[in-house]
């Protein structure tokens, strides 16, 4: 999965940088969001430890203070200038990768998400 996401990303930004007229910086990031779960039971998942009654009593409050932690995080890797391009590890879904993208950090650079389940 990480070898096909950096491939993906690879892929990207040399389709970006040739389709310009002049040289530009892509800045390309990956970070491992150290297992971000959403805080609701996916029957479909095992991330029951990471629900308000779970072993980590992961409540909505301490998932949008780590959401929060992560996107200065991820803006700080490119010393306060937004990657253009960030892979992620770690995360549970969807849902997750839109509300760090929708973060008051990180809203201002219009990110979209594409994920795709490993």
């Amino acid at each position: 999965m990480k070898q096909c996401t950096i491939l993906g990303l690879l892929l990207l930004s040399l389709t970006h940088a040739f389709s310009q007229a002049e040289a530009e910086r892509v800045r390309v990031a990956f970070y491992n969001l150290e297992n971000l779960f959403y805080p609701e039971d996916d029957s479909l998942k095992a991330d029951e430890e990471f629900t308000p009654q779970g072993q980590r009593y992961w409540s909505y409050y301490r998932y949008r203070e780590k959401s929060n932690r992560m996107a200065k995080a991820i803006l700080s890797i490119g010393e306060w200038e937004a990657p253009d391009i960030v892979g992620v590890a770690e995360i549970e879904n969807r849902q997750v990768l839109q509300d760090l993208v929708e973060s008051p950090t990180l809203a201002p650079f219009h990110y979209r998400v594409g994920h795709f389940e490993s």
